[in-house]
């Protein structure tokens, strides 16, 4: 009785394999819906109404349908700026930290997703600040941090921007207190998409302790370098709704 359990078992995952990678493969599915292109699971809105009234127009496939396809909203641009650029929210400070990989490696000037948030906000009206044809995108001396703003726009937000650089990091255990012992300045002697072991590549998804810790530790430095500049900002909010409460 177990064996024949087994078997059959084993002969429906089999079934389910192949009728997945049929399912997959099926042009009908690839060209016309998103199966086969995006990740396909249980609907986890289903039987949920999220009508407060009978007049209300949503999506009305989301509470009926048994699975849902989920995309990586990565896939458009690898920085959850749409989140946070809804008017109602009214955002005046935001602080990026860019951990997307650079392809071209550690020189590449780490600005390609901000331009694509860039250029959302601008199909859909939200105020930006520039980084197209900005001076500072283009100085091949890359920072361990950027700040973009509009002066002349007070709706428009400002970014405090961090990119993954290893720079300073390599010679300050702090900022301020150099490196002294050899295991210290081996620690901090790394590359980080030169390297070719790849070692922070998109497809590592389990770390070794120590290279978690170098990142870590990196961008804590990052963070704490520029401390100072992050509260002279968030002052400056603080002291210009002070003023403007009407606003």
């Amino acid at each position: 009785m177990y064996y024949q359990t087994l078997c059959m078992y084993l002969c429906n995952l089999v079934f389910t394999a192949a009728n997945w990678l049929t399912e997959m493969l099926n042009p009908m599915n690839i060209f016309s819906s998103r199966k086969g292109k995006a990740a396909e699971c249980f609907n986890f809105c289903r039987g949920l109404n999220f009508k407060s009234k009978k007049d209300d127009e949503h999506d009305h496939a989301t509470g009926k349908d048994k699975t849902i396809c989920v995309v990586d909203s990565g896939i458009a641009f690898n920085s959850p700026f749409p989140a946070i650029l809804r008017p109602e929210r009214k955002v005046e400070l935001i602080l990026s930290f860019d951990f997307s990989q650079r392809d071209g490696g550690d020189k590449e000037l780490p600005f390609k997703e901000l331009l694509k948030a860039e250029q959302w906000a601008k199909d859909r009206g939200h105020p930006f600040p520039q980084i197209k044809g900005n001076p500072v995108t283009e100085d091949p001396n890359i920072r361990e941090c950027y700040v973009f703003e509009n002066k002349d726009d007070a709706m428009c937000p400002m970014i405090v921007h961090f990119p993954i650089v290893n720079k300073t990091f390599r010679e300050y255990l702090k900022p301020g207190v150099p490196r002294k012992t050899q295991s210290e300045k081996d620690f901090a002697n790394f590359d980080i998409f030169d390297d070719p072991a790849q070692p922070y590549s998109s497809f590592t998804f389990q770390y070794k302790p120590e290279t978690f810790e170098r990142m870590h530790e990196l961008m804590k430095f990052n963070t704490l370098l520029n401390m100072d500049l992050i509260k002279e900002k968030i002052g400056y909010y603080v002291g210009y709704r002070r003023n403007n409460l009407n606003q």
